[in-house]
């Protein structure tokens, strides 16, 4: 910038005198033209560089704008310093402490491979997908089929759970429904092991065509582990058949005569046999029935108001005596007469007409005649008084006996008295704690002293304590299951189980 310095040596003008003036003009002249030099060299006058030079300045201060010409100062940090210092942008984040940042979006970042090391992945807040067995830590995944490691640390595969339980069911020989089965074409029995199960679906034989009959809804039971297929003669004893339904079934010779009246065999009521009568022709009739009889031989009959007799009928067709007809209506009794039934219409007859003895009211049936004709009540009461028998198998005939519930299970087809309970076994248990058996109707156990079978023996029959019945009644469904309640020394096999009563 130019410095202006005044020229004070001039003479002053003198009023009148041109030569003083001609030297001011001069002057004058010079020192306008070193004016405009000096001021052309200065600053304007400014409003924003006067409130910075109204500024007090101090070490590590920076002004700053308030408003429009206003200004101020702040403190200017070392760190401050070194980030407007920095020549990058790289230098910048490094200066305010993030260095290792990268300018990388989010969803770039995320969909990204990278390795994630020391996080925790919370499943409540994330959506985690497409996990897969490869991801998990070294011996979290066990496809060990034995499950021998037994740890909540470990995640057992489909495979390994598969494996274990089949061999679970195959070693304790449960009960494995393996489907329906037709037996309308006479198959032979399946392949098949111990505890295995079928239902049948449609009636036939069961084991070829020599095979056992089976209704739709009997069950056939496998007791013996790995029971080739086969018919009744090969491998029929492997197998246990419940019938669902035991109406029908006859206990009584192999082969009879046909159209032969059936007599009880014995005084058991449960063995019938061939009687050798056979049923006459025609329509048999009770003592109800009207019926008309032809060439009959009545022996000592006594015969309550007849009707339809005439005076032929007693050979006297031709007697014309007006008092016949007072007599015949007249209340008599015939002795030692033979009535025709073509010619003679018996009515009215009833039980105390016959004979004594010919009726029988006896329900057990003891006299076993042919000669005698049983009333309606005691036939009745005869049969629904037969002694029947569930027969159940409780375990095949190999495997040690254990303790435990459910050996064996079925429906009651129809309202049952029981009236005694049996146990045997095929292998008696040689020493220990006595064999115990308990059975139970819908869960709740019928015997309050339970079926025992002591040790060397093979049947409850000889067993010191007999068992006994607390609840006989029992309705058409009721569930029946059978419980090993305690054992011996394990060297019991072959349970079977009776239910004996009769249809109530």
């Amino acid at each position: 910038m130019s410095t202006f310095t005044p020229n004070l040596n001039l003479e002053k003008p003198v009023p009148g005198d041109v030569s003083t003036a001609d030297t001011w003009g001069d002057v004058l002249n010079d020192n306008a033209d070193l004016i405009d030099t000096a001021v052309a060299a200065k600053q304007p006058l400014d409003a924003t560089l006067t409130a910075l030079a109204g500024l007090s300045t101090s070490a590590n201060t920076m002004p700053y704008f308030t408003g429009t010409d206003l200004m101020s100062t702040t403190a200017l940090t070392s760190q401050a310093r070194t980030f407007l210092a920095a020549s990058s942008t790289a230098d910048q984040r490094t200066a305010i402490g993030l260095g290792n940042v990268d300018n990388t979006s989010d969803a770039t970042k995320w969909a990204a491979t990278a390795t994630l090391t020391g996080k925790t992945i919370s499943g409540g807040s994330n959506t985690i997908t497409n996990l897969s067995t490869g991801m998990f830590a070294s011996g979290v995944i066990d496809t060990d089929g034995a499950l021998t490691a037994n740890s909540d640390l470990k995640l057992a595969t489909q495979k390994a759970v598969k494996t274990y339980v089949d061999a679970l069911l195959a070693a304790n020989d449960a009960m494995v429904f393996k489907g329906a089965i037709d037996c309308s074409t006479n198959p032979n029995y399946p392949a098949a092991s111990a505890g295995h199960v079928y239902r049948v679906s449609v009636a036939g034989k069961i084991g070829g065509a020599s095979g056992l009959n089976v209704e739709v809804g009997d069950t056939l039971y496998c007791v013996t582990d790995g029971t080739s297929s086969g018919n009744q003669a090969t491998v029929g004893a492997n197998w246990v058949i419940v019938q669902s339904n035991l109406d029908g079934a006859v206990i009584g010779p192999a082969s009879v005569t046909d159209s032969r009246a059936v007599a009880f065999d014995g005084t058991t009521g449960k063995l019938v046999k061939d009687s050798g009568k056979a049923f006459p022709s025609g329509a048999i009739v009770g003592t109800t029935d009207t019926q008309t009889l032809t060439n009959k031989t009545l022996t000592a009959p006594a015969i309550s108001s007849p009707t339809g007799l005439v005076k032929g009928d007693v050979g006297l067709g031709n007697v014309d005596n007006t008092s016949d007809a007072t007599k015949n209506s007249a209340t008599a009794t015939l002795t030692n007469k033979t009535l025709s039934a073509s010619n003679n219409t018996i009515s009215g007859l009833m039980t105390t007409n016959f004979a004594s003895n010919i009726i029988d009211t006896d329900s057990s049936m003891t006299a076993d005649s042919d000669t005698r004709l049983p009333t309606q009540k005691a036939v009745r009461t005869a049969i629904r008084a037969k002694l029947e028998s569930f027969i159940v198998a409780c375990s095949d005939l190999t495997t040690a006996l254990a303790a435990g519930t459910g050996k064996a299970y079925f429906r009651m087809p129809y309202g049952f008295t029981l009236t005694a309970v049996k146990a045997s076994l095929m292998t008696a248990q040689a020493s220990g704690s006595i064999f115990t058996v308990d059975i139970n109707k819908n869960g709740t156990s019928v015997l309050s002293t339970k079926l025992t079978i002591d040790n060397t023996e093979k049947t409850s029959a000889t067993a010191a304590a007999p068992p006994v019945i607390s609840s006989a009644a029992f309705l058409a469904d009721d569930e029946v299951t059978i419980d090993i309640d305690q054992i011996g020394n394990g060297s019991a096999v072959g349970l079977i189980v009776e239910l004996i009563g009769n249809q109530s």
